[in-house]
């Protein structure tokens, strides 16, 4: 029973050249002794080997138990080194969405149980211990407007009516105020095909939000007007809308060098117009 008479065997083994195969086993009788090998492998990569040895011929039986408690390791191993993989794969994609500028959020959907990154809720307004990491808190923060939409398009998306999971919802900040964000995932199904998981990103686009319907806004109230009253009705708009004391619009005289107003508001009313000069300014010609 040297150690080389096992290497021999192993050697054997994974070149297919065995003396007896009983359910992936190889089986070896030398000078009364048994030898064993059985080979452990994921999605029909070997990975490793069991290896048995005995003093004795083994019996039917004592092969069978083996022969069980092989393929049990087998399950084992393969299920923790799947848990291992997953783990590292989560710890690497947490640590670069953490250095991108997105709030990362992973949702156990049979538990509830969910995972919001420290940019997810610093997007927000929190510290990291401010809020609880259960599904509830994202359905408490979204606007009342927006509730019964993005609630739907999840549905739709766990129950295959979607293929592709994205929805534009607010979330209330800690401040009051409600930040826009776009909201990204995707599912991890069980073998059944049943979502049971799903993993996304929170993206901030309040500005971008903003900023069209500021220009819809403009569009909606200025579609009717023409000529000065569109100017009127522009600037107006502009204090109104931007919250600033002034506004202003000029058409440019080249020759001359100098801006005259086409319409002035502020406060509260349209004011008389003036000429701008535009010499010893940035703007000078």
């Amino acid at each position: 029973s040297n150690p080389n008479e096992i290497k021999e065997l192993i050697a054997e083994h994974t070149n297919n050249l065995v003396l007896k195969k009983l359910a992936g086993w190889a089986l070896k009788i030398i000078n009364s002794q048994t030898f064993g090998v059985f080979p452990l492998s994921q999605e029909g990569s070997l990975i490793g080997l069991i290896t048995f040895f005995s003093t004795k011929v083994l019996s039917e039986k004592e092969i069978e138990r083996l022969i069980r408690f092989s393929f049990h390791a087998n399950t084992v191993l393969g299920k923790k080194l799947n848990e291992k993989l997953l783990l590292e794969n989560e710890e690497r994609f947490k640590l670069a969405m953490e250095g991108a500028n997105d709030g990362l959020w992973d949702w156990n959907v049979i538990t509830s149980e969910t995972y919001f990154s420290a940019r997810w809720k610093g997007m927000l307004g929190y510290k990291e211990d401010e809020l609880k990491n259960v599904q509830e808190t994202w359905e408490t923060l979204i606007h009342p407007d927006d509730k019964e939409n993005a609630i739907k398009i999840v549905n739709e998306y766990l129950n295959g009516k979607r293929s592709v999971y994205e929805s534009e919802f607010r979330l209330r900040h800690k401040n009051g105020n409600y930040v826009y964000v776009l909201d990204r995932g995707i599912g991890i199904k069980n073998k059944k095909g049943k979502i049971i998981r799903m993993t996304g990103t929170h993206v901030d686009i309040t500005e971008r939000k903003l900023n069209e319907l500021f220009l819809k806004q403009i569009n909606d109230s200025l579609s009717v007007r023409t000529g000065p009253s569109y100017f009127s009705e522009f600037t107006k708009f502009c204090c109104d809308t931007l919250k600033v004391k002034y506004a202003f619009v000029g058409q440019y005289y080249k020759d001359l060098n100098y801006v005259e107003t086409v319409s002035f508001h502020g406060d509260g009313r349209e004011l008389e117009p003036f000429v701008y000069d535009l010499t010893h300014t940035p703007f000078e010609k």
